[in-house]
């Protein structure tokens, strides 16, 4: 009796049929976490960049002497004499300029999340004056936006959460 020692043609192609399927379940699988590593990368960034606006937004009208008043492109604030901050909302992005007298200061942008508008609405009601920055989905862009609506609320002139009755 002759024995052959070696592979037929069918063992081989099986192999080769199993190594290619386990090599697309591999290159989805690593396609799949890239894309999730960088829709977290993303989402934690534009939630940075926001909490950074939120926090400079509220000590901006904190410390502003008036309601924000609308311009052309754009919201200014007056701190003092002389000194005013402007809030501008670029294409994913919110600029804000401080300004002494005419004279640039600094520049700050902040990462608006995709398909979203940012906007600053302004109310009084008595002696207390409230600036809200909204920043909400534009519509042009549905299936990029988030969805739904961020308002960030202070109060003009100082912060109210640390007064009390003995220092009004």
């Amino acid at each position: 009796m002759n024995r052959r020692t070696g592979y037929s043609l069918v063992e081989v192609i099986v192999v080769m049929v199993t190594a290619s399927t386990m090599m697309a379940v591999t290159v989805a699988l690593l396609y799949g976490l890239l894309r999730a590593e960088r829709i977290t990368r993303d989402h934690i960034r534009h939630s940075t960049a926001l909490g950074r606006l939120a926090d400079q937004f509220r000590r901006d009208v904190h410390a502003a002497v008036a309601l924000p008043a609308d311009e052309e492109r754009g919201w200014r604030l007056t701190l003092a004499p002389g000194e005013t901050v402007v809030y501008r909302a670029e294409a994913g992005r919110m600029d804000r300029l401080r300004k002494t007298g005419e004279k640039l200061q600094q520049r700050e942008s902040f990462a608006l999340p995709p398909g979203t508008a940012a906007e600053i609405e302004t109310s009084s009601a008595g002696d207390i004056a409230t600036a809200s920055l909204l920043i909400a989905p534009n519509g042009a862009e549905p299936k990029r936006s988030s969805g739904r609506a961020i308002q960030f609320d202070a109060v003009v002139g100082r912060d109210r959460r640390f007064i009390t009755a003995e220092n009004q």
